[in-house]
């Protein structure tokens, strides 16, 4: 009888501790997530640690599920898109950065005004990485490094 209630039954019953009511959930949403967040990630662990991060969300939060505005398949998909994207641009800034200070380790090593990057603070570093970087990779980098909130929208 649980199977068929709604998903909107199920998650109102587990935002007041029903177990039963977020397993079905997850039973119910679980491969496909799994299987979209590695379609876009290619790795297992990766789409396994997505698909995680969204139901934990899910459960912690479950006021941020609006059901007026989609439905609760649409929301986690659209929950591990973004996540998804956020690890993404994470590991690209995370590489790009370690290629950077790899390449100062070198003897050489010098940035175009002739000083060594290495005795830069890390900050400094940071910014001539940011500026490297294409435009669209530029605000990823920027997203990924500062704290931003986006504003809810009033209806």
């Amino acid at each position: 009888m649980a199977d068929q209630a709604t998903d909107e039954q199920l998650l109102e019953q587990a935002a007041h501790g029903n177990t039963a009511a977020f397993q079905i959930l997850y039973e119910r949403y679980r491969d496909p997530i799994f299987r979209f967040a590695y379609r876009l990630l290619g790795s297992v662990e990766a789409a396994e640690d997505v698909a995680h991060d969204c139901f934990l969300s899910l459960i912690k939060e479950p006021g941020r599920f609006d059901s007026t505005r989609a439905s609760l398949r649409t929301y986690l998909y659209a929950a591990a898109r973004n996540l998804a994207a956020k690890r993404y641009h994470t590991w690209v800034a995370r590489r790009r950065l370690k290629s950077l200070q790899t390449s100062c380790k070198r003897p050489n090593a010098t940035s175009p005004s002739g000083e060594c990057l290495m005795m830069n603070s890390p900050a400094k570093l940071k910014e001539r990485f940011r500026n490297c970087l294409p435009y669209n990779e530029k605000r990823w980098f920027f997203l990924s490094t500062k704290t931003f909130h986006w504003p809810r929208l009033q209806r």
